[in-house]
């Protein structure tokens, strides 16, 4: 019995000690208000301000937001605010959608709080709040705090000198032959299934001015203090708190007032997600990859032109030449190679699952021989 309670201590404190969240790029201006209204009232507010009632519909969005309202002095996992989902359904099936019109389907990412069997009452609770960190279905004339956001066209970037990114199977670099501002144009513009442009990395070096390298990734990658480079990080979320006292049209309303049902949807245009504006492009031209730079599964060499306007079927051209030049081969990949062999993982989640493993193995090792001794010791003192 002792045994097995050392063996879950040891598993409990080896997640607590290395965990990692990863983190997703929130492409967000959020402004939370200091002040109470109704699920309406709030909708107009952050309408008159081009902005959206909060969206939360991932666990990433979830955490980056509830560490970054945190520095403002305000927690999503101990307040009180509306949140942007509603349902348009007055019957006894629900319908829910978020304010941008999205629909929110029963397998989606959520919070639903498990105290009362949430969502419940259908018939008269139609707008969600967030409390204390859980979801929760209430009628929408009852006044508390609300959050609005607005995706950027951009991230502004946080420059740190001296520092670089560790390549890892989930992160890759791309080299460009173009200036720091190109390379960040590029950044904005550039996004993927499996990742997006999380910062751009140059060199202290007359040889090569004009050349910087993509940091791609689908999760926050490791730094590394490296001398001569600079390292420009994507800072995409902007929490502000908005004390001012906008005063809108009362809106006591019990029910959501709201243009979203399935028979047709509306998407706020000036809200899209940064990835479907295409205002500028880059060609990506495969002929000038350079064979003096090594070719990696990880690492490419990519020539740019310069940014311009496009017909849509350049522009779809433009993505498959980038499709191309980013083609991999899986076989070939370290991670596919890492299957077959024994190779050294300095990432600190692989050496805290080893290290975890490790811990496992050896108490289960010396449950016995620890039950053993006991009753050795126990025979010799008889």
């Amino acid at each position: 019995m002792s045994c097995f309670l050392f063996l879950l201590v040891g598993i409990f404190l080896g997640i607590k000690i290395f965990g990692i969240k990863s983190q997703l790029l929130v492409l967000d201006d959020v402004t939370i208000f200091d002040k109470i209204a109704t699920w309406n009232e709030a909708k107009d507010i952050c309408e008159k301000r081009g902005q959206l009632m909060l969206t939360l519909d991932s666990e990433e969005k979830f955490s980056v937001l509830t560490n970054r309202t945190s520095f403002v002095g305000l927690d999503l996992l101990s307040g009180d605010y509306w949140l942007g989902l509603h349902d348009v359904n007055a019957g006894s099936s629900r319908e829910f959608y978020w304010h941008d019109c999205r629909p929110f389907l029963p397998s989606d990412w959520s919070r639903w709080d498990p105290v009362g069997d949430e969502p419940d009452n259908p018939s008269t609770q139609r707008c969600i709040r967030i409390f204390y960190g859980k979801w929760r279905t209430v009628e929408c004339h009852i006044a508390r705090r609300f959050i609005c956001e607005a995706q950027k066209d951009y991230c502004p970037y946080l420059h740190q000198p001296e520092t670089a990114v560790e390549q890892s199977p989930s992160t890759f670099i791309i080299e460009l032959n173009s200036d720091l501002e190109s390379c960040k144009q590029v950044c904005n513009n550039m996004y993927a299934v499996n990742g997006s442009c999380w910062g751009v990395m140059t060199l202290d070096s007359e040889s090569s001015p004009s050349s910087c390298k993509l940091v791609i990734t689908n999760d926050v990658p490791n730094t590394h203090t490296s001398s001569g480079v600079n390292l420009y990080m994507k800072d995409c979320l902007k929490v502000s708190v908005n004390n001012d006292s906008t005063t809108v049209q009362s809106r006591p309303d019990v029910y959501p007032v709201s243009n979203c049902s399935l028979a047709g949807q509306k998407i706020n245009a000036g809200i899209l997600p940064t990835s479907l504006r295409c205002s500028a492009h880059v060609v990506l031209n495969s002929s000038d990859l350079s064979s003096s730079y090594p070719i990696t599964s990880s690492t490419q060499r990519i020539t740019t032109t310069e940014f311009k306007d496009v017909s849509h079927e350049d522009l779809i051209l433009s993505i498959q030449n980038m499709k191309n030049s980013l083609a991999v081969n899986k076989s070939e990949t370290s991670s596919e190679i890492r299957k077959k062999i024994s190779v050294y993982e300095s990432r600190t989640s692989a050496v805290s699952m080893g290290l975890i493993g490790t811990i496992v193995i050896v108490i289960v090792m010396l449950c016995p021989v620890i039950s053993d001794l006991t009753s050795v010791i126990q025979r010799r003192k008889k």
